[in-house]
């Protein structure tokens, strides 16, 4: 760790830190993300380290989405993955600082997450973690995902069958137990292209005794297509593509690439664009301005 001078903190959770480090010789910038060994000494989070390790390792294409991680250092304190990307502020930042977003800002960000979704699909990868606190944006605004401790492989038709994520983000068939696939990140997907507009998820009230996770459960698990009153300004092209994500059936839901990208909402994206990265994301100056 001596070999980088830390320039800020972009990112915390309760296990990790993630921080922008630049190296002494080269004067590169690195995200770096660690892991205080305190905070980890338990077999479960122990078992999260190494399952996010063993992904980022396999994730090792150029992909400017999911960044590849280069080497793990450590210290007498922390576990630490150093990833050859920068990274500006998390989604959770942006949404407080500039939020509640238009339609044509967070459609930017739901189609920009979906190309790091894509990406782990396409390895067979199911991220279950998507939600605000969990996207970093790089410095030129577009989305990231780094924190892969809830990624998992999914082999075949199998179905995976623990729970975890973040509770109002969980689908259906994770409240219900009855298993699950990578289906379940094109729910979280719509939740939270609701929350971006709306600075709340469909099962918020405001309400603290109605708003515990024991309540978001209940609700998660009640819910039908029709059963969410959306603004009167959501555009049709939104509440259509809303219903198809938060689809209860999985088996009726959007849930490949192809039902995504087709989506009238999501037709004025260049996709060609929007892959290579020029397309002007809506926060680029704020997030490039990030550590100047």
């Amino acid at each position: 760790m001596d070999d980088f001078k830390l320039l800020g903190l972009v990112n915390e959770s309760d296990l990790f830190q993630i921080c922008m480090g630049k190296h002494s010789a080269t004067g590169k910038l690195y995200a770096l993300k660690a892991w205080g060994k305190q905070n980890n000494a338990t077999a479960k989070t122990t078992r999260l380290v190494m399952q996010e390790h063993k992904l980022a390792t396999k994730l090792v294409d150029d992909s400017k989405f999911i960044p590849s991680m280069i080497c793990a250092l450590e210290t007498d304190a922390y576990l630490v993955h150093v990833f050859d990307t920068e990274v500006a502020m998390d989604l959770h930042t942006c949404m407080a600082d500039y939020g509640p977003f238009d339609e044509a800002t967070a459609l930017f960000y739901a189609a920009s997450l979906f190309l790091c979704i894509e990406h782990l699909h396409a390895h067979d990868i199911a991220y279950r973690h998507i939600s605000p606190e969990a996207i970093v944006l790089r410095p030129d605004g577009y989305c990231m995902l780094m924190d892969l401790r809830f990624a998992a492989e999914i082999e075949g038709n199998a179905k995976l069958t623990d729970v975890c994520g973040a509770c109002p983000y969980l689908a259906p068939e994770q409240v219900s137990g009855a298993g699950h696939d990578a289906a379940v990140d094109y729910w979280a997907l719509g939740v939270l292209i609701y929350e971006m507009l709306t600075e709340k998820t469909p099962w918020a009230t405001g309400v603290a005794a109605q708003d515990s996770e024991e309540m978001i459960y209940s609700k998660i698990a009640s819910h039908y297509v029709g059963s969410i009153h959306y603004p009167e300004v959501f555009s049709l092209e939104l509440v259509g593509i809303l219903d198809h994500l938060l689809e209860p059936n999985f088996k009726r839901r959007i849930s490949s690439s192809k039902d995504f990208i087709e989506n009238a909402w999501l037709q004025v994206v260049d996709w060609k664009q929007l892959k290579e990265c020029a397309v002007s994301a809506p926060h680029a100056p704020e997030c490039c301005s990030r550590f100047d």
